[in-house]
């Protein structure tokens, strides 16, 4: 009789982990190879819509969904889902002693990449914003397919999407892990939101010949793949990082992506007028507030800067890792360190050499939480 309801308790939790991942019939069949999923009609604001687009990178080599954990992921300003290609491949193959990624799902922001089909706005009209929400929006569709992250992870751009993610279901009385079960954040060379200082807001003339227009895009930034190597992975020195791209692959790999110039002036909060759109009000840069990610939060957080990283100095990182999180014990900072004499940890490192990002990550012990 024990026995018997012994066995009955374990097929009640059983049942109960397979309703949790799959949200529907118990253990669905995910594919086993990469994969990409589109969603249709997504809202960004009343009257605006687009069509978003996931790539799925699977990992064969692990147990498949849901018993491997899910990670989503968002790709920083000019990049797309398939720039994460890289970092899939090392955090698949990583010999973790913790829980192995079944798969990483990574996020075309509207407009770029395959996240087309915008309706009511110009593409330069696109805001932080409106990438913020369809992050939401994209989690709750997941959902639909039996797709559950248990991790978010943001590059640069990205990772401050991630902060305004948490800020906007925080102000809702909500939370990544309240309403999505996301219980660990990772912001790599994270975009530093206000109130914090930025010190590359102040740099962002580089950019400005690249502005250009067309009827069907109006106003945006076209930044050529030599000029993302130039700023993305170089060090102070000059220097490029060995394990970059060259520009060719760079551009062959997708992930270059359009800049909507809506987007990068609130990245700024520039206040100057805007070419196009001359009445157009300043747009202030995203704020959080502190402490979004504290204990009650539900969610671990890690930053994780780059020694060589001029776009992003630790400092800055590990000064908004303090203004985010309440109790230090509870989440990780990392800075990753050069070794030798090669200053090859830059901004884009996530693609040049992730292994190093996902070790230093191994070696806080953020893998076995």
């Amino acid at each position: 009789m024990r026995r018997a309801f012994g066995v009955t308790v374990v097929l009640m939790l059983l049942l109960s982990v397979q309703a949790a991942y799959a949200g529907g019939p118990p253990f669905p069949t995910p594919p086993a190879d990469d994969y990409d999923l589109f969603f249709d009609q997504v809202e960004l604001r009343p009257g605006v819509t687009i069509d978003i687009h996931v790539k799925v990178f699977v990992n064969d080599q692990q147990p498949r969904p849901p018993f491997g954990k899910t990670v989503f992921a968002i790709p920083g300003g000019g990049h797309t889902a398939q720039s994460w290609d890289q970092y899939a491949e090392a955090l698949f193959t990583h010999p973790f002693k913790g829980p192995a990624t079944a798969r990483l799902v990574a996020l075309d922001p509207p407009g770029r990449g395959h996240s087309t089909g915008l309706t009511g706005i110009y593409f330069s009209e696109l805001m932080v914003d409106d990438d913020v929400t369809a992050i939401l929006a994209t989690l709750d569709r997941l959902q639909g397919h039996g797709i559950y992250p248990s991790e978010i992870i943001g590059q640069c751009s990205g990772a401050l999407q991630v902060q305004m993610a948490q800020e906007r279901l925080v102000e809702s009385g909500s939370s990544l892990f309240q309403e999505y079960g996301i219980s660990r954040a990772v912001l790599l060379s994270p975009a530093i939101p206000a109130p914090i200082a930025w010190h590359w807001i102040d740099f962002a003339e580089p950019f400005l010949p690249f502005r250009v227009s067309d009827e069907e895009l109006s106003w945006h930034f076209n930044v050529p793949a030599e000029a993302y190597l130039a700023y993305f992975f170089t060090n102070f020195h000059g220097q490029l990082s060995p394990d970059a791209p060259s520009p060719a692959e760079f551009d062959a790999r997708g992930y270059r992506a359009l800049w909507p110039v809506f987007w990068v002036w609130q990245i700024f909060g520039e206040t100057s007028p805007m070419p196009g759109y001359p009445e157009q009000p300043p747009i202030p840069r995203p704020e959080v507030s502190p402490g979004i990610f504290g204990l009650q939060s539900g969610t671990l957080l890690h930053t994780v800067s780059y020694v060589d990283d001029v776009l992003v100095f630790p400092f800055q990182s590990t000064e908004l890792f303090d203004y985010l999180v309440d109790c230090p014990w509870w989440s990780r900072n990392t800075v990753v360190q050069a070794e030798g004499g090669v200053n090859d940890r830059i901004h884009d490192l996530h693609i040049s050499n992730p292994s190093v990002i996902i070790e230093a990550m191994s070696e806080e012990g953020w893998f076995l939480w």
